[in-house]
């Protein structure tokens, strides 16, 4: 009888060994090729030439000399010699720094930059691209293939070439059309310098269509069209008081956002959550400046945030509210607690398009550093007046209000690397709606629960949101309310009077809050069965 031959194998010590150092090898090999699809390099002894002020999607860019194509971020750097391209259904918008010219990349797009002492110019290699030069003795050109485009004036230029077939490649013709100015196409002879003759001029409204792919002795590929063939955009209509409208999602996902920089305070990333204004209002629509708009906000988040801030700005990314941090609900994001939240913002600009204005959900890592999921998203938006003034009220003496909360963790603010204490943001509807308080009101404050630390100072602060005033201009009130130093976890009730300073212009855009602290400088605090009351006394 033949017996049969056992197979089965066990791996010794030695085998195991090198199975599990070969594993953690791959793993370490595949971390660090993640980590270098998710980096961004800040060249320490290089200048950048432009900056990322507006991304959508995903936009990545390859440094000279590397391989790597790296995640671009807003506020991220652009250094000569960078090439800068966009995935479908995205874009990414730079200014540079010297001229203040803007380019704006839309999806599918790959652009080469070079900015030195010998030359400046835009290489683009394919897909759509917007330059907006707004000085006349802006030197930069635009290289496409063989052909070259430059101006002695401020210029807004699109340019299109698209890919075509299987293999990808760039169309052999572009598309050149002026929105304003002028700007004259050359051929590129083979060293890369524009001929003296052979120029076309483009002037503003008309269109070019030229070979990119032709030597130097075809220079007759122009083929000029007067007119541009897209039809103009409608003018945006005006929106309506009482106009409303609702945009609603599944879930929204807010992500980190990477400056590429550090601020005073330490800080180096956000996390932000973008829609379009169109989403809620619906397209081509014009918000005047000083609207009212009131948002509803609801959703059920999986993570605790304790503050965060709305935004409105247009695409170059100017605010056009003076945002303020606050709590939703007064007390913020609750991991599993679904919110409803209801806030009003005063436009200190005009919405020109809604199709180009975004709306959005932004925190920094002072408060939380992970990313942000949202449930059962929901914004409501309701015009409630275009003119600020025509509703804004004054608040009549009598006027009462309170707000509590059961609990809440507040971590410490860190305004630069050496200040610091803790903040908690009143909901300022407190005050009411679209109201006004004028300078010399005399406002009764109590404020009263437990802590677990000792409060050895507090003082209630009044602000107006205004960008273009600073701190000390815009506070109306920053004055003590604590008198005598608590006992950790006993209750405590401070009550004072106070007079304004200067008027509060209006609720809907200002700050109400309590900053607080103890000498021992701890990291956070729990306040518990806290209540604040405030009355007008006149």
């Amino acid at each position: 009888m033949t017996k049969k031959r056992s197979t089965t194998y066990s791996l010794n010590g030695i085998d195991w060994s090198i199975f599990v150092f070969c594993s953690l090898g791959a793993l370490f090999m595949f971390y660090l090729y993640y980590r270098d699809l998710n980096s961004f390099t800040v060249k320490a002894n290089e200048q950048a030439v432009a900056k990322i002020y507006f991304k959508r999607n995903t936009a990545q860019r390859k440094i000279s000399g590397n391989d790597i194509w790296e995640k671009l971020n807003r506020e991220s750097p652009v250094y000569d010699g960078d090439k800068i391209r966009t995935a479908k259904d995205s874009e990414v918008y730079a200014v540079f720094n010297d001229t203040g010219a803007k380019i704006q990349l839309r999806e599918n797009s790959l652009i080469q930059i070079f900015n030195n002492k010998n030359e400046k110019s835009v290489d683009f290699i394919n897909g759509e691209l917007f330059l907006s030069k707004v000085s006349a003795n802006d030197d930069t050109v635009v290289k496409v293939g063989t052909k070259e485009i430059s101006s002695a004036q401020k210029t807004d230029m699109l340019i299109l070439l698209p890919k075509q077939g299987q293999d990808g490649k760039p169309a052999s013709e572009a598309t050149i059309e002026v929105l304003s100015g002028e700007v004259e196409v050359s051929d590129i002879t083979a060293s890369g310098n524009a001929k003296e003759k052979s120029t076309t001029t483009v002037k503003s409204g008309e269109m070019l269509v030229v070979k990119v792919d032709e030597d130097d002795s075809q220079t007759s590929a122009f083929v000029p069209k007067p007119k541009p063939v897209r039809k103009p955009a409608p003018e945006p209509v005006s929106i309506q008081k009482d106009e409303s409208g609702v945009w609603e999602n599944s879930y929204v996902i807010v992500k980190r956002n990477d400056w590429g920089r550090t601020d005073e305070r330490g800080v180096s990333c956000n996390y932000e959550y973008l829609f379009l204004l169109e989403q809620i209002f619906g397209k081509n629509k014009f918000i005047p400046k000083g609207s009212v708009i009131e948002f509803e906000i609801s959703g059920v988040p999986d993570k605790d945030v304790p503050v965060h801030a709305f935004r409105i700005f247009s695409e170059d990314g100017k605010d056009s509210v003076d945002f303020s941090w606050r709590k939703l609900c007064g007390v913020g994001f609750k991991a599993g607690v679904p919110f409803n939240d209801k806030i009003r913002v005063v436009l200190k600009d005009t919405v020109k398009n809604t199709d180009k204005w975004w709306c959005g959900f932004s925190y920094d890592n002072n408060y939380c550093d992970e990313r942000l999921k949202i449930d059962d998203f929901k914004i409501t938006g309701k015009i409630i007046s275009l003119n600020a003034s025509e509703v804004i009220t004054k608040v009549k003496p009598g006027y009462k209000n309170s707000f509590s909360f059961d609990r809440l963790k507040i971590n410490r603010t860190y305004w630069n690397k050496t200040d610091s204490a803790f903040e908690y943001y009143i909901p300022p509807y407190i005050l009411g709606y679209t109201k006004t308080l004028p300078a010399g009101t005399k406002l009764k404050v109590t404020f009263s629960g437990k802590s677990d630390i000792p409060l050895e100072w507090a003082s209630i602060q009044l602000v107006n949101m205004n960008d273009n005033a600073s701190w000390q201009t815009n506070c109306v009130l920053d004055e003590g309310i604590v008198d005598s130093q608590n006992i950790p976890g006993s209750h405590f009730s401070y009550t004072k009077t106070f007079t304004l300073k200067g008027a509060l212009k209006n609720t809907d855009n200002a700050q109400v809050k309590l900053v607080f602290d103890n000498n021992n400088k701890p990291e956070s605090c729990v306040l518990s069965d806290v209540k604040f009351e405030f009355e007008v006394i006149k």
